[in-house]
């Protein structure tokens, strides 16, 4: 009776006792992603984690890539859970100086899209999950992008990367050239006027009238009337440098009205 007693006792004890056996309860604690044979734990360093072959240190948390199966996360064991090995088709569509068009194909309904300037070791922050593709605004002119993605399996959980995409930023496109204007003339002083350009990163115009060239932000100019002057072109310029077809203005005194004023022809 005795030993039955004391055998209840020590299961009464055990039973009640909070031991930290399954990792799997300790996941709330840590919080992570997986892509494909990789982790990405926010907020961790190198000496939070231990059992990994590859690690790389990012601003916003570390990437991991297990020597097994499992690594061990302050104490907590993070196992990998089976992915199918499933890669998302990624395309460019389009390159310049106002966006990067990306067309994404998969089986899956989300995919985890990643735009980094660094190749092998993506800032999380980077992460985009999209459905069928992305446009990335006004990149740098110059600048590098690497473009890659996984499908996403959900509950944080995402299929291996695929292949980056290296996308160097180059506009070699010209603007649309501006499109309607004219002229008024009054006291010696030509003034030119014309519609904006259509094209989003237009920053300047340049226009030339006989050897005279001037350049301005707004869809307007005074210039000093000379009477060699027949003909005005205005040319719009984006970022890259890229200049429009001429937009022409002829220069025709039609009528002299109040205050010596000579209305413009308008031109097309």
């Amino acid at each position: 009776m005795k030993r039955l007693t004391f055998i209840l006792l020590i299961f009464v004890l055990f039973s009640c006792t909070n031991f930290r056996t399954s990792s799997v309860s300790f996941h709330k604690e840590i919080n992570y992603y997986q892509f494909g044979k990789a982790f990405f734990f926010p907020r961790l360093k190198f000496k939070d984690v231990k059992g990994s072959s590859k690690v790389c240190q990012t601003p916003s948390g570390i990437w991991v890539w297990p020597k097994t199966k499992c690594v061990l996360v302050k104490g907590t064991k993070i196992c990998l859970t089976p992915v199918p090995d499933v890669f998302p088709h990624i395309k460019i569509s389009k390159v310049d100086s106002t966006e990067i068009k990306i067309n994404v194909l998969s089986i899956f309904s989300e995919v985890g899209l990643f735009i980094s300037n660094k190749k092998n070791c993506p800032e999380f922050k980077a992460l985009r999950i999209v459905k069928k593709g992305y446009v990335f605004k006004n990149p740098k002119l110059g600048k590098i992008y690497w473009i890659w993605g996984s499908v996403h399996i959900g509950n944080r959980i995402f299929g291996p990367m695929s292949k980056p995409i290296k996308v160097l930023v180059k506009d070699t496109t010209p603007p649309i050239s501006p499109e309607g204007g004219g002229y008024l003339i009054l006291n010696g002083t030509l003034k030119l006027m014309w519609e904006k350009s259509r094209s989003p990163d237009v920053i300047y115009y340049e226009i030339q009238c006989g050897n005279e060239i001037k350049v301005t932000r707004n869809t307007s100019i005074e210039l000093k009337l000379h009477p060699e002057i027949k003909w005005c072109k205005v040319y719009a310029v984006d970022r890259a440098g890229n200049k429009s077809k001429p937009f022409y203005i002829k220069i025709i005194k039609l009528l002299q009205g109040d205050n010596n004023e000579e209305k413009g022809f308008y031109s097309h």
